[in-house]
């Protein structure tokens, strides 16, 4: 049995900038998180800090802005539609039950659940 794993990443900054959406991603599939979380979260190749305008460039990529609650003083960033079938169930940085967690969010796969 052969699980694909995720394609090959494009060289350069544009291979750095798709590892961070990736990673935006799958966090936020498990759940929405505040724009210092997601920004926390993110590291570059040499492991520093991504620029601030690449760091904000992924998250409008891949999240979109939720306001306020009485619950969360703080806005949150969710999952943009549609986005979820960018998750893989190899990715490395998720926990087995993060991996089971995003499983059950993933809308079903065509009509009537049937993939």
């Amino acid at each position: 049995l052969s699980v694909p794993g995720p394609p090959p990443m494009p060289p350069g900054a544009e291979r750095e900038a798709d590892a961070m959406r990736t990673q935006l991603a799958h966090l936020l599939l498990l759940r929405p998180r505040q724009h210092s979380e997601l920004a926390s979260s993110l590291r570059s190749f040499d492991d520093e800090s991504p620029p601030p305008q690449a760091v904000q460039a992924a998250i409008d990529a891949v999240a979109v802005r939720q306001p306020a609650t009485l619950r969360d003083a703080a806005d949150a960033y969710a999952l943009r539609p549609g986005l979820e079938r960018y998750y893989s169930p190899v990715y490395p940085h998720l926990s087995t039950e993060d991996h089971q967690q995003a499983l059950q969010r993933l809308p079903p796969a065509g009509p009537g659940g049937a993939p």
